[in-house]
């Protein structure tokens, strides 16, 4: 029972954080389109762009994450909390990091 909660916690923060991501690059590809009105494919191709370049992130976040926790044992309340603080951390990075593009 202790293993299905957990699991639980786990799959709900992980849909939190991935809803998250996307309302960031929603919110990008708007900005993107008013400021790019006067030349519309420069912004077509700047969105590409930056959704190409988000995916092999997201990659790396995981990744990265997962060394984060290597040494904590998996099912436990650490391993959770550990592996979503490190993805909330590198989100807003990243959120950063593009708020500085536009």
């Amino acid at each position: 029972m202790k293993y299905i909660l957990l699991l639980l916690i786990l799959i709900v923060n992980v849909s939190c954080l991935a809803k998250n991501d996307e309302q960031i690059i929603s919110r990008f590809e708007i900005q993107i389109g008013e400021n790019y009105q006067a030349d519309q494919q420069l912004g077509r191709t700047l969105i590409k762009t930056v959704l190409e370049s988000q995916k092999a992130w997201v990659s790396y976040r995981d990744k990265h994450c997962k060394i984060i926790e290597f040494v904590i044992e998996e099912d436990t309340a650490a391993y959770i909390t550990t592996i979503n603080s490190c993805t909330i951390e590198m989100n807003e990075e990243r959120m950063e990091q593009l708020s500085q593009l536009l």
